[in-house]
């Protein structure tokens, strides 16, 4: 209802802006490395997952990136890639979405991007399955959450 859509409208025009997050998460990837770190991982669930892609552009103090079961993904975005992405969506997500990101992806001019990178798309799960909206009571859904911070975890350690 129209209700609705301004509420989700306002939320994502001012504390949840993805370009305003970016900043916040690139500014605290960079603190990390001001403090000593030498490599520094980020991911991001739902429009989380929009912020970590935008954080991941040129100058990024980030090393390697993750969304899961992503909102907003755009193919603009994975372009302007600089580190390598785990991209985990679900079936909610649009396909066409999907296959637009993976293909700007492959297309990147940064080697490190177009080889480092990895896409498992898990069709059979809902927006939300490996965050808040989890249902670990059903074999399946534990299945496919278990699996999914498996592949992170894999990811990040060749990364970082």
């Amino acid at each position: 209802n129209k209700e609705k859509e301004e509420l989700i409208q306002n939320f994502f025009s001012g504390i949840a802006s993805p370009p305003k997050n970016k900043e916040i998460l690139i500014n605290f990837g960079k603190t990390l490395k001001s403090q000593g770190a030498t490599s520094v991982g980020a991911y991001g669930y739902c429009w989380g997952g929009k912020v970590t892609v935008l954080a991941a552009g040129p100058d990024t103090p980030f090393t390697a990136v993750s969304q899961i079961h992503p909102a907003m993904l755009s193919a603009d975005d994975a372009s302007a890639l600089t580190v390598p992405i785990a991209s985990y969506p679900s079936g909610d997500e649009a396909q066409d979405d999907i296959d637009a990101f993976q293909k700007a992806v492959e297309g990147n001019s940064n080697k490190g991007v177009k080889e480092g990178s990895v896409f498992h798309h898990y069709k059979e799960m809902f927006h939300g399955w490996a965050a808040a909206r989890a249902d670990l009571e059903k074999s399946e859904n534990r299945e496919a959450f278990d699996a999914v911070y498996k592949e992170l975890a894999a990811f990040f350690n060749k990364h970082l």
